[in-house]
């Protein structure tokens, strides 16, 4: 049959180096446990602990090292390739499990980095800033301040990005929950402040007074927060201004004092207060004012025989007197043996609310203080006590927060007026309150009656007065 072939099948040239020219790469496999033994390719696995890769379990790992092979169990015989296409598959699955290994790695190093950014002591105003690269981060302007990161940043960074929307929403819900629960909260301390008042009004003497019974001195709570005086004190001399002042305009009452005595006919009426009362003399701390000349006319029209009035009146006020000033100029001087009115008027008060910032309680012990006094020492005189006024401290008239306690004030001592026969307790404030506003929940001032919301002008004076004149002639009949 001529020449016969050989029978033995052919063998194919086994691939001794897919890159022959590389001797790095070469060195890298054999530590890699990956050898040519006699023109085959062996992948021998380094322990049992990789993820499993087809059916050998194979993983492949990319590094400085160059490539290596790890098989998840034990394997008893090495993987032979003898050709190139053999080889393929593995390299494929290298690939792919490498480029799924640097995407997990980029997430996780990106996470990584985002976690430490935020973990910053906020107990430090300013925190240098970790050292990572910032375009990870969406930062705001509050969050970076000259290369260091605040807590206010911080806390804005991470409800603003590292919250989902639900998370946003409860955190949302949770603190509009606590505003208002504080709000409430503070409203009714201050209710309940307001609320436990004394019962003054079964006080006959001013021994009855005592300062046990303050529930708290200041007007919003507690004791400190305010300048009050002690309202029993009889030499309390007053603290504001300027005391030269205050002592040039005591000394001009006490002139006034001897001055009315001597010239009146029948002593009829007795004012007795702060700037309200001394306005009525056309003065200021003792000086004369330009804006209080109409006033001091109306004054005379009202309260003076001579210029054709039903009754004869003195006006001693002191500009920013409290209650204890009161009592310390009636025991100096003010209230002589000889002057002996059939009604004293007393307008005092509003100063110890507003400018000391007094309780309720502590205003209205002063008032009955000064009542007391002048019940002792003037047994056959009847005393008014005229009711705060109302009073605004912006230019739309709208009535502050002393409001509600002057309504309080007013309240406690009409009790305490119709419990004594000699005391009366007359209040005009309604007179000074829009009448438009009235009963609605902006209640305003008058401001056609007031100067600055506190003070009277002329038509607020004269409305006052033609009041206190109609009911003083009452009185007197």
């Amino acid at each position: 049959m001529g020449n016969a072939e050989s029978s033995s099948p052919t063998t194919p040239a086994p691939v001794t180096n897919l890159n022959p020219g590389n001797t790095a790469r070469s060195r890298s496999r054999r530590a890699a446990g990956v050898t040519n033994v006699n023109g085959t390719i062996k992948f021998e696995a380094n322990d049992d602990t990789s993820p499993l890769v087809g059916d050998r379990g194979m993983h492949m790992n990319g590094g400085a090292a160059g490539m290596s092979a790890d098989i998840e169990a034990p394997v008893t015989a090495p993987i032979e390739i003898t050709t190139q296409k053999d080889l393929l598959p593995l390299l494929e699955k290298r690939s792919q499990i490498l480029s799924s290994n640097e995407e997990s790695s980029s997430s996780s190093v990106t996470r990584k980095r985002k976690n430490a950014a935020d973990i910053i002591d906020c107990k430090q105003h300013e925190i240098d800033a970790p050292r990572i690269d910032k375009s990870y981060y969406v930062y705001s302007n509050v969050a970076s301040v000259k290369g260091k990161r605040t807590c206010l940043g911080v806390i804005k960074n991470f409800l603003m990005y590292q919250l989902s929307d639900r998370q946003k929403a409860i955190v949302l819900v949770t603190l509009c929950f606590m505003i208002i629960a504080g709000f409430i909260g503070f409203s009714s301390s201050r209710s309940s402040a307001s609320d436990r008042i004394t019962d003054f009004s079964d006080v006959h003497s001013s021994m009855d007074l005592k300062l046990g019974s303050i529930h708290h001195w200041c007007l919003f709570g507690g004791d400190s927060d305010c300048t009050c005086e002690n309202p029993l004190d009889p030499d309390n001399i007053p603290d504001h201004g300027n005391l030269e002042k205050w002592s040039t305009v005591h000394s001009a009452n006490k002139d006034a004092t001897a001055e009315y005595v001597s010239t009146v006919s029948s002593q009829d009426l007795v004012f007795l207060g702060s700037s309200t009362v001394e306005g009525w003399n056309g003065t200021m701390k003792g000086k004369t004012r330009p804006r209080l000349e109409k006033p001091k006319k109306i004054f005379e029209e009202l309260f003076t025989r001579e210029n054709g009035g039903p009754i004869d009146a003195l006006a001693l006020g002191s500009y920013g007197d409290t209650s204890s000033n009161l009592l310390y100029r009636l025991l100096h001087g003010e209230m002589p043996e000889y002057l002996n009115p059939k009604i004293w008027w007393l307008v005092i008060g509003t100063d110890d609310l507003r400018v000391k910032h007094c309780s309720e309680e502590v205003v209205i012990m002063g008032i009955i203080r000064n009542v007391e006094e002048i019940l002792y020492q003037k047994p056959g005189a009847k005393i008014v006590i005229n009711g705060l006024f109302p009073t605004a401290d912006n230019e739309r008239g709208i009535l502050n927060k002393y409001w509600r306690p002057t309504q309080t004030i007013n309240r406690e001592l009409r009790k305490f007026a119709e419990k004594h026969e000699r005391v009366d307790f007359v209040d005009h404030g309604r007179m000074f309150v829009d009448r438009d506003t009235i009963g609605s929940k902006t209640q305003k001032v008058n401001l056609e009656m007031t100067e600055d919301g506190v003070h009277l002008n002329s038509v607020g004076y004269r409305m006052w007065g033609e009041a206190v004149q109609l009911k003083a002639v009452k009185f007197l009949v």
